[in-house]
Parts: C-alpha cells; structure tokens; sequence
C-alpha cells in the first residue's frame, strides 16, 4: 500500500523566512530563503509546516510522525515529501524602522528592509505540501480537516497567515497488479509526479475554524500618509502591516498602564543607551501580551489590514517647509504630500498562543487594548506619518470582543473583558470603558 496526499493552502498575508544577513553589502536586511535551482523564486522548506502539523496533531502526533527526540528513536510513518508555491507569488522589500521607546517616536537609527513573500490573489491554493505513506490515510484526514498552519515568521505581527483550502488523497494498493503499474507507469518527477499521481484523487471535507478572537474592529481611516504612490512595492502590497497596528497599540497600552500605575515595562534610560534598542522587560503582563526578545512570542497576534492601493485614487497635496529664522517659506522646499482618501480598515486580534502558568495576570490589558481604540477614535493619536498635522484620522465603526484564553481547558470560556459578553459591541463603550477591574479600584 502506498498513500499520497496533497495540501493546498492559501496564504493570507505576505510570508518572510529567513534571518538578517551580516555581511558588509547587505547589512540591515532580512533575505527570505530562496529556491536553490532559481534564486529569483521563494521557498518554503517542509519543516516548519511539519512541525505546525504535529503541533495540531496532539495525542494522535506520535501514530502519524514517530516519537518525539527524547524517546526511541523510529522512522516516521508518514513522510513529508517536500512542498512546491504557486508561480504568482511574488517576492518584494518592506522598510521597517525600529521605535525609541524613551521618546515613542522612530528611533534615529535601524532602518531596515526585509524580503517578504506576497500571496498570488489568484483565488487558487498559492502553497502545496505533499505526504506519502505505507498506511491508510484516516488518522491524518482527521488532523488535516481542522489544521490552520502559519507559514515562516513574524506570527504575532500578522505575517505568514493561512488556511488549509484543499486536501487530495489517494491510496495504491501495490500488491495487485493494477495499482503497482499505476505508480511505475508515471515518468514525471518531484511535485508533478505526485500531481499526476492524484489525478480524479478523493477530495477531504475540511472543517475550519477562525483562530480564537481577543477583538476585531473596522475602522474608518481619513487621509493616511502614502510614501510613494509610484513605488512598485507599494503597488504589489495592499497591506496596512499587523507590525505597525502592534508596534501603536502596545506604546498606547503602556502608557495607559504607567498613567494608571498598573504594571508595565519602566521607561527606558535616556543615558545608559538602551532607549533605541529597548525591547521590553519580558516580566510584565504588556510583554506577556505582546512578546518581547527576553519573554519571547506574545499571547495576542495582530493582523495585516488590506488596504487601498489604487495610484489613481492617491490625493496630493503640495506642501513647502518653514524657515524657522525669517519664519516665512524656505526657498526650494517645495514637496507633495501623498494620502489616501476615507477608506476601511479591519483589524483582527487573535490568541497567537494561551496565557502560560508563569505569565503574569493580564486581565487589565483588554480593557487598556480597547481604551487604546477609544484613544483612536477621540483623535488622541493617529495612524501611519505625520499624524501631529492631521494625517491618519480614524475612527471605530464596528467593534467585535472575543473569548479569553484559559490555562485550564476545562475552564468554561469567558468574554475578553470581564462583565461583557462577546460579540458586537456598543462602539461608544470604547470611550468609557475603564482600565482597572472592579477589584483593583
């Protein structure tokens, strides 16, 4: 006997593998992993989604891939043959600047670029995985029907999100004649051997469920700063990045904390020359929440947002600097300033991982992530550039809680902030809901 079957998924964010090259010519940039044969193409290596499956497979992990590194040794039962991207995915650069948590502003140095991966937008699966094994199929259809992978880097700022969209499966039965002949009359190789293969192949009811939601709101965004309407990176990428949703609330977050002198990250110094490379406390419940490089991967991701990005719908404005001496305009500082016009955005929190037994409490921090969106809405800060002179105006139009994420399984779910159910919510109580529990006032 022998079993093939082929994962389709979707991507539904841009994708980044690979870490910051070091050398000289290429300092400050992140280089996604490449296909050896075309180093033009992207490559996704199996063992990350290997892993994401066996994770998901849970008790039934050890009949599908073996025992884990720490037991005896034996060959996996079903094997990952290898993974093959849909030829419209496309590779582009992004500019990231990291933020100097002392002033809350760019910090004056660290601008970097990295390679990220963009889906193909085809409507078609844009990654495929192949397995093949000696046992029928059943145990692995179960897992699969339910599995939601993550592809690469980046999870918690929105990068590498996916869904399984297809699955096709067939078994050859190589002790009769009919089935032996099937597998060695095929001449093709790799990825096109197996597809020849799973031609009129059986096809998997998939059963999918959304990651479990922290909050979803839609918002209404005026005039939002465009860099360059004629760069071609932001003509391929229709993304408002889940890093710069992340990187806003959680400034807004810690300062509600440090206001209401609940626990958060200290403010870093502005004399030991830690402030541009702060990165959190990794003790405090903000860093639980949002990560950080001591504490590691936080409980909450935050989503890339689609966007507009019509060059035809950009506005421009031209704009001139002041001379700060005479207090008139400054010869020859003439320059446009490029915004979007009132359009949506839809940001979606989910649990990236369960609160651990060692995390401190984090019940405060909805009700301060939700406090932020009123902080929003009331203009106190904006969203992208120059939003001091105000660009990136927002305000909530819709506003949907989710469940809290317990230690205990058993534990009955419970709405993300305490008191309120989940689901739509009243927009206006984003501007009184209070920070502090009703047992810490």
């Amino acid at each position: 006997m022998r079993t093939y079957v082929r994962v389709g998924i979707a991507l539904l964010s841009p994708f980044r593998i690979g870490g910051w090259l070091t050398h000289d010519d290429a300092a400050n940039r992140a280089r996604t992993v490449r296909d050896p044969a075309n180093e033009d193409r992207p490559f996704v290596p199996s063992t990350g989604l290997a892993g994401s499956l066996r994770a998901h497979a849970g008790a039934k992990a050890e009949e599908l891939f073996g025992p884990p590194q720490d037991g005896e040794l034996t060959a996996s039962p079903w094997w990952v043959l290898g993974t093959r991207l849909s030829d419209d995915v496309t590779i582009v650069q992004r500019g990231q600047t990291p933020i100097n948590q002392g002033r809350r502003v760019a910090a004056s140095r660290g601008f970097r670029t990295s390679d990220e991966v963009l889906p193909g937008g085809t409507g078609k699966p844009d990654l495929y995985l192949y397995l093949s094994s000696d046992r029928p199929p059943t145990t692995l259809l179960d897992v699969l029907a339910t599995w939601r992978p993550s592809v690469g880097g980046g999870i918690t700022s929105g990068l590498g999100d996916a869904e399984v969209v297809q699955v096709h499966f067939k078994t050859f039965e190589t002790s009769s004649a009919t089935g032996l002949l099937d597998l060695v009359r095929n001449n093709e190789a790799g990825p096109a051997r197996i597809d020849a293969l799973l031609a009129n192949a059986d096809t998997l009811t998939l059963k999918q469920e959304p990651p479990s939601l922290v909050l979803q709101a839609t918002f209404l965004v005026d005039d939002l700063l465009v860099a360059d309407r004629d760069d071609p990176m932001w003509r391929q990428a229709a993304w408002f990045h889940g890093s710069a949703w992340k990187g806003l609330l959680r400034s807004r977050v810690t300062y509600i904390a440090r206001c209401l002198d609940l626990p958060c990250c200290p403010v870093p110094g502005e004399d030991d020359g830690t402030t541009e490379s702060w990165t959190g406390c990794g003790k405090c419940p903000v860093c639980a929440v949002f990560g950080s490089a001591d504490s590691g991967q936080g409980c909450w991701s935050f989503s890339c947002s689609e966007q507009v990005h019509d060059p035809n719908a950009v506005q421009t404005r031209h704009r001139t600097a002041i001379d700060r001496f005479t207090g008139g305009y400054r010869a020859g500082a003439l320059f446009e300033e490029q915004t979007l016009p009132s359009h949506e955005l839809t940001l979606t929190v989910h649990w990236a991982r369960k609160p651990d037994e060692h995390d401190p409490d984090i019940s405060w921090v909805p009700r301060a992530l939700v406090r932020a969106l009123g902080d929003l809405d009331d203009g106190i800060i904006g969203l992208g550039g120059r939003t001091g002179s105000g660009l990136g105006r927002i305000r909530v139009d819709d506003l949907e809680l989710g469940l809290r994420a317990e230690n205990d399984s058993s534990a009955a779910p419970t709405g993300i902030i305490a008191g309120l159910a989940a689901g739509p919510a009243d927009t206006a109580m984003i501007k009184t809901l209070p920070v502090k529990e009703p047992a810490d006032v």
